[in-house]
């Protein structure tokens, strides 16, 4: 959909997500993208901010911890923008705020760690969901696990099997607010900037990966 905000770019923006195969056909991936505009100054120009994101949960939770991330930058960046336009300022973009947004949402998922459920449901061993014309199939059969407190560490067990609670996710995000564009990353998740040249696009990765292939993220 086309958003209302009037900027010196037009934006088009939406997300669809499929689930991998890594956990039996649970999707753990998030994503973000929305508008927040200043009702107060609709006839302004650069009196709105949109954000975007992408995030892929991993290990037990990583799911939870994905829709974590996407809901606290979203207000991050919602009550910065709104705490500007109420001293009737405009949005500042800059490298320190994305650093503080993800170090606001990275304390909100070290939060949840500390209040995991007592309970948890993760897809039983070789079950996967499958659909046929359009309609699901077969779905997942789920195990149950149970939280095991045990020298200060954190444990889902359930029968012979015992896994640690660590979880977490990767994110892309990008801010866009007076015809600016602002992005940030850690993991491996890609932030792809396409530029047009006639018809074509042609992708350009922007962001780094943050993966142990990645010699800059080894430890000496």
């Amino acid at each position: 959909s086309w958003s209302k905000l009037k900027m010196a770019v037009s934006v088009q923006f939406g997300g669809h997500s499929n689930p991998g195969n890594k956990y039996h056909g649970l999707n753990q991936d998030a994503y973000l993208s929305t508008v927040y505009l200043n009702k107060q100054r609709s006839d302004a120009t650069d009196e709105g901010i949109y954000i975007f994101g992408v995030f892929d949960g991993h290990n037990l939770l990583g799911e939870i911890a994905a829709k974590i991330a996407s809901q606290q930058f979203q207000q991050f960046f919602e009550n910065t923008a709104q705490s500007h336009w109420d001293k009737n300022e405009k949005i500042h973009l800059s490298e320190s705020l994305m650093q503080e947004a993800f170090a606001y949402v990275n304390s909100k998922i070290k939060e949840f760690y500390t209040k995991v459920p007592e309970q948890y449901k993760f897809p039983a061993e070789g079950s996967r969901q499958t659909h046929s014309k359009g309609k699901i199939a077969a779905k997942l059969e789920m195990d149950t696990f149970r939280l095991l407190k045990e020298d200060g560490d954190a444990y889902y067990v359930k029968l012979n099997q015992k896994r640690v609670v660590d979880f977490g996710t990767t994110a892309v995000v990008a801010v866009m607010a007076g015809g600016k564009l602002l992005m940030g990353s850690v993991g491996d998740s890609k932030g792809i900037l396409c530029k047009q040249r006639g018809q074509d696009l042609i992708p350009d990765v922007v962001s780094i990966i943050h993966n142990v292939k990645n010699p800059d993220e080894g430890m000496s």
